[in-house]
């Protein structure tokens, strides 16, 4: 071999070389970049999750139950602490409106998530604790209730799908019982 061919033979495998560290640095760059565009995309959903909470809270304390509603899908299913099983959003309005201008007219809560995952990038599943802000109060005020709620993302936006309301704590009220089917 010619001293020549020597040299041009490194700098081949030189440069072999440099385009393949440049290569897995680009794929390694690449890589890293995805789980952090993913991770920002889940704490957006989370925080949007969290806006949702955060809202029924503050419509429930104001007993505004047409803002509450909102929340909620057109189609959504609400299935209340004594069974009832209401059907989309027109009709959860309907009964939490009646129920926020009487008996419920003083009710306040506070509520957190116990837990909640995604089962797929559109749709969340959690559960949400309810109790009185104050830890003293008693009567139908000391009620806790855990809550099952599956929630949607259409458009970029989170939606309440279904929320399972069950009682933890404290007797249900009489008055809250739908009429027995004669």
């Amino acid at each position: 071999m010619f001293p020549l061919e020597n040299q041009t033979k490194a700098a081949c495998d030189n440069l072999v070389s440099m385009r393949t560290t440049l290569f897995l640095v680009t794929c390694m760059a690449f890589l890293a970049a995805c789980p952090t565009e993913a991770a920002e995309t889940y704490s957006a959903d989370r925080r949007a999750i969290q806006a949702i909470l955060d809202a029924f809270t503050v419509a429930w304390n104001k007993h505004d139950m047409k803002a509450m509603s909102e929340l909620f899908r057109e189609d959504a299913d609400f299935v209340v602490v004594t069974a009832q099983h209401l059907r989309g959003r027109q009709e959860i309005y309907r009964y939490h409106d009646d129920l926020h201008k009487g008996l419920f007219q003083d009710s306040q809560r506070k509520a957190r998530w116990e837990d909640l995952r995604f089962i797929r990038e559109d749709v969340a599943l959690g559960h949400i604790y309810f109790e009185h802000p104050d830890p003293k109060a008693t009567g139908r005020a000391s009620r806790t209730a855990l809550a099952l709620v599956v929630l949607t993302k259409e458009k970029k936006k989170w939606w309440i799908a279904s929320l399972q309301n069950t009682l933890k704590y404290g007797p249900p009220l009489p008055e809250q019982f739908p009429v027995a089917p004669k």
